[in-house]
């Protein structure tokens, strides 16, 4: 063992002592006031989570692509969906998000291509950019991509055979993330084809293809960061026959201005709260069965919401902490009371109701 190693064992003891220390500090308020204060400091309702989208396919894949402001990286973004080399038809829906920038003169550079459709609409956000593709689905089948990324090469060939093979729902196949220097990491699930539990896919709607069928009463929240939320919470639990594949389709540009990552002083990094207890809700609501997996989720969602949410007021990071913890236990009931999992850490300041606990083991990383 080396110094350094040595020290980072000292340092995780002192923080454990310090966590089991302050378990018994529980949060003071009550959750209605913890309810109030948030609700005052930043509110937003609940969401639509279904439109009565119309399904009438005339192409194999559609996909699905807002564009807002991306004129640097959007001519790339078009390019690698269009040179792909496949024996599937297919038909690129691109809209224009109130882009202000030369984006849209890019776009109308490809108005007369056959495989292209072009909507310009006033600035909504990219869910309602996509919630607008959605609602007259022309593909067997969905694709989403961002428009400062890349697909892959045959991507859409592959995905497309893999999911005519097996009539799947999903297939998802791996990603890499990149930036101005060249490929950083490479996000692979599975060695080879096979069919996969949907507890393992990736939360964001690219990099997949999606049934349409599956997608008739879908629509992502409007007006929300964090509004992938809905794929792992609501969309994935009422798909079965789902397949993954090892093959990389889909080249993410890590932004670090994006607004995800920028958001952490701004109010809106709330949502990540009000859009996790509304998907919540509304699972309960449809009456999805809910597993020990499912509140593992949960349970690392408190500490990832944390990250998100970490620049506001202390008094809010615990009002958040608080309500989390309230909505957790009432959904799982038995399996909360029953929890022995690998996040024993995290449950147990849940199920003490204590953030000041929760901070030692998220400040330090020690979440399991």
């Amino acid at each position: 063992m080396n110094i350094l190693q040595a020290r980072m064992m000292i340092h995780k003891y002192i923080s454990m002592v310090r966590w089991k220390a302050s378990l018994n500090k529980i949060v003071q308020m009550s959750p209605e006031d913890a309810f109030l204060k948030l609700s005052k400091f930043y509110f937003k309702e609940r969401p639509r989570f279904s439109y009565n989208n119309i399904v009438q396919p005339t192409v194999d894949l559609q996909i699905i692509v807002p564009v807002y402001n991306v004129e640097s990286y959007l001519e790339d973004c078009i390019q690698s969906i269009l040179s792909q080399q496949t024996s599937f038809s297919y038909k690129v829906i691109f809209i224009n998000d109130g882009s202000t920038d030369t984006s849209n003169v890019i776009l109308d550079k490809y108005k007369r291509n056959l495989n292209v459709e072009i909507i310009h609409t006033e600035n909504g956000g990219v869910a309602k950019a996509r919630n607008i593709a959605l609602q007259s689905m022309i593909g067997k089948y969905v694709m989403f991509v961002d428009s400062d990324d890349i697909i892959a090469p045959n991507s859409i060939q592959t995905l497309m055979e893999t999911a005519i093979l097996y009539n799947a729902e999903i297939v998802e196949g791996s990603y890499q993330d990149f930036d101005s220097n060249g490929i950083k990491n490479t996000y692979c699930h599975v060695e080879k084809t096979c069919i996969y539990n949907s507890f393992n896919y990736f939360g964001f709607p690219w990099g997949k293809i999606i049934r349409s069928d599956c997608l008739k009463d879908f629509c992502f929240p409007e007006e929300f960061l964090f509004e992938d939320t809905v794929m792992s919470t609501l969309l994935y639990p009422e798909c079965h026959n789902t397949y993954a594949i090892p093959d990389v389709v889909y080249y993410y540009r890590d932004n670090s201005a994006g607004i995800t990552n920028t958001c952490i002083t701004s109010l809106k990094c709330i949502d990540t709260f009000w859009i996790m207890k509304y998907c919540l809700e509304e699972r309960v609501r449809r009456g999805q069965s809910l597993q020990e997996r499912d509140l593992e989720r949960y349970l690392f969602a408190i500490y990832r919401n944390w990250g998100r949410t970490r620049g506001m007021p202390y008094d809010i990071q615990e009002s958040i902490f608080l309500l989390t913890c309230e909505l957790i236990e009432t959904a799982f009931g038995a399996i909360f009371r029953e929890y022995s999992g690998k996040y024993m850490k995290i449950f147990r300041t849940v199920k003490f109701r204590s953030f000041d606990a929760f901070l030692t083991l998220a400040s330090n990383g020690y979440i399991e």
